[in-house]
């Protein structure tokens, strides 16, 4: 039996597309809040506020790593889910 690597696009994704929508948003502005920190400090506050955020959420980090492998592997999933990540920076942006 041959097992691809590749997600099936009819799987549902461990993580909904609203929820990782809204995450990955947050991690964006986390991401350009610290940005001018050093590398080091910079990663190791991303990582306190991730867990906060995953928790805020529901969400342990393991569903997070699998939610984030199946959007990788998932073309159609990951583009839906980057427009909904631009749209709500977008529309953060006007207000």
């Amino acid at each position: 039996t041959y097992i691809s690597c590749k997600q099936n696009e009819t799987d549902a994704p461990p993580v909904n597309e609203a929820t990782m929508v809204a995450i990955m948003t947050e991690v964006y502005y986390m991401d350009v809040h610290f940005n001018s920190l050093n590398s080091h400090i910079k990663d190791s506050i991303l990582y306190v506020k991730l867990n906060g955020l995953l928790n805020k959420y529901g969400i342990n980090k393991e569903q997070f790593e699998k939610a984030k492998e199946y959007y990788s592997q998932n073309e159609k999933a990951q583009l839906k889910l980057e427009e909904g990540i631009k749209k709500a920076i977008d529309s953060a942006s006007v207000q």
